[in-house]
């Protein structure tokens, strides 16, 4: 519920085939006799299509990479590609492989300033840190990415320590200290609000909500969402609307308002009729089911839910 980070590899139908068709040209590269640069440029190409997805191959063209890279002696290259190896590792989640592979990164970049690369090491470092309940590492590896220089311009860098803040901020509240999780979001809202980034603005205000309710303050949960309600109105975006609106509903029923639960769940399951969120509808129906349910009104709840 609270803030995550996930990397989707479903693409749709089309774009795989174009994938695919990319995939093939930047083999044909590789396989050429085409100068070493060029095929290095391949082999990192190809692998940022693939890194995150097929294990045998990311591997199988992370040491070729790095192999030719050495070879022609650029050094910085190689480490890119341990960096995308690294990658693979994190998302599927072989920790125990992934720490070395960044510290050595670290420790060949010690001397450097400014970089990206090491930015970006630093930045997994505090991911990965945090999925293993290290908090304190990972906030030391997450307060190493404020440098500013590493972005090529400012908007660039406020984009950057906006996702650095919410991830501390998840630290924080696993801290116990939600009032320093909460200004950090809400500093990465008003940040991604100016950079016109709408789905990070309604990401951090979200999860401010979230907060507040899972530690049942409903009444800042209600502020909170009440505040979110007509920013995602302004933006056009229904399915958050129907979102935020049956959260509300959630809310009061946690309270035990069933009658605002009620009122706001009415209002997400018109909007999801009329945009064709069907997900939604039968999440929302279900819902109405559960209260009539444990007020043991069972007719009720079977005609809400269906499934009783």
């Amino acid at each position: 519920m609270l803030i995550f980070f996930s990397i989707c590899t479903t693409l749709p139908a089309q774009q795989t085939a174009k994938t695919s068709l990319a995939l093939d040209s930047l083999q044909q590269l590789i396989d050429g006799a085409g100068p070493d640069s060029m095929r290095l440029g391949a082999y990192k190409a190809y692998l940022l299509e693939i890194h995150t997805t097929d294990s045998a191959a990311t591997m199988q063209y992370a040491e070729k990479g790095k192999a030719l890279a050495t070879q022609m002696g650029k050094a910085y290259d190689a480490l890119y590609f341990d960096y995308l190896k690294a990658e693979f590792l994190f998302v599927n989640r072989y920790y125990d492989q992934v720490f070395p592979v960044y510290r050595h990164i670290r420790r060949k970049l010690a001397k450097t300033k400014n970089d990206t690369l090491l930015w970006r090491t630093n930045r997994m470092l505090g991911h990965l840190h945090q999925y293993q309940n290290q908090y304190d590492s990972a906030l030391w590896y997450y307060n190493l990415c404020h440098v500013k220089e590493v972005a090529e311009t400012s908007e660039e860098w406020e984009e950057w320590y906006s996702h650095i803040a919410m991830y501390m901020s998840v630290v924080y509240n696993r801290l116990d200290n939600p009032k320093k999780a909460i200004e950090l979001l809400r500093t990465a809202a008003v940040s991604f609000e100016k950079l016109g980034n709408d789905a990070g603005q309604i990401k951090a205000l979200k999860s401010i909500a979230h907060i507040h309710f899972m530690r049942k303050d409903y009444e800042n949960t209600i502020a909170a969402f009440e505040y979110l309600l007509p920013v995602v109105q302004w933006m056009g975006n229904q399915m958050e609307e129907v979102d935020v609106t049956s959260w509300l509903g959630d809310v009061y029923r946690a309270k035990n308002e069933f009658g605002k639960a009620f009122q706001f769940y009415e209002l997400a399951k018109q909007l999801s009729e009329e945009i064709g969120d069907f997900d939604q509808l039968a999440f929302v129906n279900n819902r109405m089911g559960g209260i009539y349910y444990s007020q043991c009104n069972y007719r009720r709840a079977t005609q809400w839910t269906g499934c009783l």
